[in-house]
């Protein structure tokens, strides 16, 4: 018998985390993913994570989090995947993860694939998730030094069957790359194609497929300054290697400017269908829920968190929020859910901040 089960897909880019030593950061993150569950009644929660181990591999940022999740998740009301990655400093570790939450009254309505029994079985009957039995976890063919690359699992949440993909594509560490190239199409643009291509080629043992995770996509450089210039007076964009603001020249990296995207996110929606060179491969299969959030990547995480505690604004990010942005990078919407399933009708599809650079993006349905 079907269970209706409020499942949601969380991904989350936890590496500005790793730069906070004291491990608040990634409490505040995990307090704030609770208060999600809670307030939304969410019993299934999917987290995809990136950047483990912070921008730099630091094997205690990982106990860091395994321990953060224990301590507020607590073992007689959740059930815990764990830290579903390779998480040794070897060749093969990826920074890609993800993290299962089931709430212990719907435990035994949710099933994982299991490798050894290849059959799914009840998540109760599984303490810990481990690799190569419950998941797989690969860099990519190309990744070389690159900690890039992939995390695949089966879930079944109330009688329906998943396969769900975790992915860190590859990123421009260049904002002129996006307005030099025509239609976005750099080496690394096609890179992340062929990366997301070899994802996909993976271990699907479904026909409903979920792909989430921080997915490296760009604006068209060229579009987004032509929509700044007609649609805000006075702007002056000013893009470098590393910077992009508009309307003063004395600015640095840990500058900040403040936007709101309403007025001309449909012109920077459009640039980056011809930009990220996936789409094609994507639109043929995969659909994703109409974005009304503001672009998710670069945030400036300190100026974000003073201005919110100073004010009664709510977390979430609708493209009509203004939000603090860093002027290292061109803005973008980089944290993405994709999915492919004749039976998932989900009911939302939401951007949230969190003392990260990058926000949080969600989907919910009901399993």
């Amino acid at each position: 018998m079907r269970a209706d089960l409020k499942t949601c897909m969380l991904t989350s880019n936890l590496g500005s985390a790793g730069e906070d030593m004291s491990g608040g950061t990634l409490v505040k993150w995990a307090s704030d993913v609770k208060e999600m569950m809670s307030s939304q009644e969410i019993e299934v929660m999917i987290i995809h994570m990136q950047e483990l181990g912070g921008k730099a591999f630091c094997s205690d940022f990982n106990k860091n989090l395994a321990s953060v999740m224990k301590n507020t998740f607590h073992d007689d009301d959740f059930w815990h995947s764990g830290v579903m990655a390779h998480l040794v400093n070897d060749k093969q570790f990826t920074a890609v993860g993800a993290y299962v939450l089931v709430s212990r009254r719907a435990a035994d309505q949710v099933k994982i694939f299991d490798a050894n029994e290849d059959s799914l079985v009840p998540v109760s009957s599984v303490p810990q998730c481990v690799e190569d039995v419950h998941f797989l976890n690969t860099k990519f063919s190309d990744a070389g030094t690159s900690r890039k690359g992939t995390v695949i699992y089966d879930l079944e949440i109330g009688g329906e069957r998943s396969t769900f993909i975790s992915v860190h594509l590859y990123h421009d560490d260049d904002n002129m790359i996006t307005i030099g190239s025509e239609n976005g199409g750099s080496a690394v643009a096609l890179r992340r194609r062929r990366a997301l291509l070899e994802a996909l080629s993976g271990k699907i043992r479904s026909n409903n497929v979920i792909l989430a995770g921080d997915m490296n996509f760009r604006l068209d450089g060229a579009k987004l300054i032509d929509a700044i210039t007609k649609r805000v007076p006075g702007a002056v964009p000013i893009v470098e290697r590393k910077l992009f603001t508009w309307g003063s020249s004395q600015v640095t990296a840990d500058s900040h400017y403040r936007c709101n995207w309403e007025d001309f996110s449909d012109a920077c929606r459009e640039g980056e269908m011809t930009c990220h060179h996936i789409s094609t491969s994507l639109e043929k299969s995969f659909s994703e829920l109409p974005i009304t959030f503001s672009p998710t990547y670069p945030l400036n995480v300190q100026t974000q968190d003073d201005f919110n505690s100073s004010t009664s604004d709510s977390s979430e990010c609708s493209s009509s929020t203004p939000l603090f942005y860093s002027t290292k990078r061109l803005p973008a919407w980089t944290d993405r859910i994709f999915f492919t399933s004749p039976t998932l009708n989900p009911i939302e599809y939401k951007s949230t901040i969190s003392s990260l650079d990058h926000a949080l993006v969600f989907m919910t349905w009901i399993g």
